[in-house]
């Protein structure tokens, strides 16, 4: 560990008051392990930082282990309780309340660092992760390993440790810690990546992290150099909040994308993670098209093509949509749905298909008159209505409810509410998974 050491002595000097995330696992006990042997050396101010998830039986144990510590270590123990999560995104919005409660604490104190436990192992996961569930340029790089923040610096000191790294300075040094046995489970794709995965490359090269770390840096100054090209770009081709149509097409088609991109982050600022790569393919077409198409896309927002020009419009009182669906999609009514390696369940919130059985791509859409659908185990078809009916769908929410069809507009699922005759079932070999949520 005398890497993520020497990296404390780096940056952190007398007087720095720093902020420290502590969940009580190994790898944040050795960070704080770590913090007050250097203030030992060097007089620094730590704030440990605790936050409480309640969503494990373990939680309050966790909790008091670290206040515990921090009182026998005289360290300044701040905790946060996190009572409502936003279900449709657990993991999203817990990590935004987390910094949320971080950034509190950066200002209570003046702190000048945050830091996090995140090592190399972590970094592989985040880009493993990435990589099979597909994304961007700028999608594909881990986390920043020193991220610069207005008034304060985010530093991830175990970032060239690995996992067996940590587990042996925290063995050496007699340091407790909690263990989050979820952790453990093979329900989560990140899960598995860290038992399989992780070890084989391992076994090639022992430091196959360092790589990963080199690749990261790599994407990320690829992606700055790129944003600077497209920054000057965007001048000409995104004017008075329309596309230049015209001038787009003269630019290289993997610009154009990074433009479009670009141009999506200006809409969508804060809600970016509605859009998806086929939002961006789908406006390139778009581009190309002749006046008057256009497209739906998340939050009411119609793109409409013009002569020259593809402007966006707000459109409130639009309930239909029509989208393409690749891996994953964010729905007008805040549910979505996503593509998923596996599942046990077999409730109508899950859809198993063949591909054999259907006519690629698959569209996400509102309703249609004269839809209807062959119900599993039944004969015959169905109209749509009238299992909205059934179902006891709400008449308000009828025109914006999710169906899935195939390019023949062939209804292969209503998510939620039933399954069609394309399902299969979830002992039998299927290609595709889908889960509403």
């Amino acid at each position: 560990m005398k890497e993520a050491y020497d990296y404390l002595k780096k940056y952190i000097k007398k007087e720095d008051l720093v902020v420290v995330a502590v969940s009580g696992g190994p790898d944040s006990m050795a960070l704080l392990h770590l913090l007050l042997a250097y203030r030992k050396q060097t007089k620094i101010n730590i704030i440990c930082a605790h936050v409480n998830h309640k969503v494990r039986k373990e939680s309050d144990f966790e909790e008091a282990f670290v206040r515990k510590y921090c009182k026998q270590n005289d360290i300044v123990f701040e905790i946060c309780t996190l009572t409502t999560y936003n279900g449709k995104n657990f993991e999203n919005d817990a990590h935004h309340q987390r910094y949320a409660f971080f950034e509190k604490l950066i200002e209570k104190y003046h702190a000048t660092y945050l830091l996090t436990a995140h090592h190399g192992d972590d970094l592989m996961e985040s880009i493993l992760l990435k990589l099979i569930r597909g994304s961007s340029l700028k999608g594909y790089k881990g986390f920043e390993i020193i991220q610069k923040r207005d008034h304060y610096t985010i530093l991830r000191p175990l970032v060239h440790e690995t996992k067996e790294t940590i587990l042996s300075y925290n063995k050496e040094n007699k340091i407790e810690y909690v263990t989050d046995l979820s952790n453990f489970e093979d329900l989560h794709t990140r899960n598995r990546i860290r038992k399989y995965i992780l070890p084989l490359l391992k076994k090639e090269n022992e430091n196959v992290h360092e790589k990963f770390i080199k690749w990261n840096k790599e994407v990320c100054e690829n992606e700055f150099y790129l944003s600077r090209i497209v920054a000057k770009e965007m001048e000409k081709v995104y004017v008075e909040e329309k596309i230049n149509v015209k001038y787009l097409s003269t630019r290289d088609v993997y610009l154009q994308k990074k433009i479009i991109e670009h141009i999506l982050e200006t809409i969508y600022k804060g809600t970016m993670e509605k859009i998806t790569d086929k939002h961006v393919e789908m406006l390139l077409r778009l581009s190309r098209n002749s006046s008057g198409k256009q497209i739906h896309l998340p939050n009411h927002i119609v793109a409409i093509k013009n002569t020259d020009t593809i402007s966006f419009l707000k459109n409130k009182k639009s309930t239909s949509y029509y989208i393409e669906f690749d891996e994953k999609i964010t729905l007008p009514n805040g549910h979505s749905i996503e593509k998923i390696q596996e599942e046990d369940t077999n409730t109508n919130f899950i859809c198993r298909l063949n591909k054999k059985d259907i006519a690629f791509p698959i569209y996400i859409r509102t309703r249609k008159e004269g839809d209807r659908m062959y119900i599993k185990h039944m004969e015959g078809s169905k109209k749509i209505n009238d299992i909205f009916i059934d179902c006891k769908v709400p008449v308000q929410k009828r025109d914006t409810y999710p169906i899935v069809v195939d390019r023949n507009g062939e209804v292969l699922w209503l998510p939620g509410l039933k399954k069609s005759k394309f399902d299969i079932e979830k002992d039998e070999k299927c290609d595709i998974i889908l889960w509403y949520n």
